[in-house]
């Protein structure tokens, strides 16, 4: 018999550490974890070849601080500029 089975879902607690795509759920896609991470707002603390996770209070700090700021500032934040809504031409046509 194993552990888990005995105690019943961990004694309700949360993972201090959360994956890539766990952290992905709570703010809204892998693209603002992407932006997230090229700004600094976001840092890993274990990075490695095989897991990357993030401290939960960091990734609740992050979170709180694009509701405030906004999704512009973070892509500011990120070094890219706002693309422009009009279709671009593609070579040849």
């Amino acid at each position: 018999m194993r552990f888990s089975d005995i105690v019943p879902d961990g004694f309700g607690m949360q993972p201090f550490g959360l994956r890539p795509d766990q952290v992905a759920k709570i703010v809204g896609g892998e693209g603002v974890v992407r932006l997230g991470r090229d700004s600094g707002w976001l840092v890993s603390f274990v990075e490695s070849t095989k897991i990357t996770l993030y401290d939960r209070e960091d990734v609740e700090k992050f979170w709180k601080r694009l509701k405030t700021e906004g999704y512009e500032a973070l892509r500011a934040a990120a070094g890219l500029k706002r693309e422009s809504r009009k279709k671009r031409r593609r070579v040849g046509d």
